[in-house]
């Protein structure tokens, strides 16, 4: 799939809202929550079962990119286990489900604080924030749109899943971001789903 973008070398947004790292081959996703409609199936009640799409668009994703490593960061399933019931979804690739995984100059964290220093030159990728723009179109529709942040220390990445929370940055960053984020510009990008998009903030984010 086009409509990628590159927010650092190497370190391409995706339209699906996971980070594609080229040179290593992996494939960062936050906030699938994968076991979502598994978990629907357990309730007393005959309740729908359904994920919102996120484990077929994972899935095929996986299939466009052929990743060599597929890190999950943080609450990936909402079953009792999850690494059981869903390992063979991707044939012989197996999820990490982590809330710290380190690779070349990249530390992905699912938390706030990695668990030893990080060296300086390395890019932190936040993934439990979420962040997310909403848009008004010419007809006065509103969508909400996962967005991609990037700093010079840092990129957050989106939910995955649409059912998953997040931080709204419509009207600028908020206090929580800005500080994982560190000082300087903020490229803020958005994905339709189809291509990754910048957006241009009032002051500069």
């Amino acid at each position: 799939m086009s409509g990628q973008l590159e927010l650092a070398p190497g370190k391409l947004a995706h339209p699906s809202g996971a980070l594609w790292l080229v040179e290593s081959g992996a494939l960062l996703v936050a906030g699938a929550h994968l076991g979502y409609g598994w978990a629907q199936h357990r309730r007393p009640d005959p309740a729908p079962a359904f994920d919102g799409g996120a484990h077929k668009r994972l899935g095929a994703l996986v299939e466009e990119l052929k990743p060599k490593t597929l890190v999950l960061l943080g609450d990936p399933a909402r079953a009792p286990h999850p690494a059981r019931e869903w390992a063979g979804a991707f044939g012989r690739l197996r999820p990490l489900l982590v809330d710290e995984w380190r690779q070349g100059d990249v530390v992905a964290l699912y938390g706030r604080l990695p668990k030893s220093p990080v060296p300086d030159g390395h890019i932190l990728v936040f993934g439990h924030l979420r962040p997310f723009a909403t848009i008004e179109d010419r007809t006065g529709a509103r969508r909400r749109l996962p967005a991609f942040l990037r700093s010079r220390h840092a990129i957050v990445l989106p939910a995955f899943s649409p059912f998953s929370g997040g931080v709204d940055v419509t009207r600028g960053i908020p206090g929580e971001l800005r500080e994982l984020l560190g000082r300087g510009p903020v490229q803020v990008a958005l994905t339709t789903g189809r291509r990754v998009v910048p957006l241009q903030f009032p002051g500069g984010g």
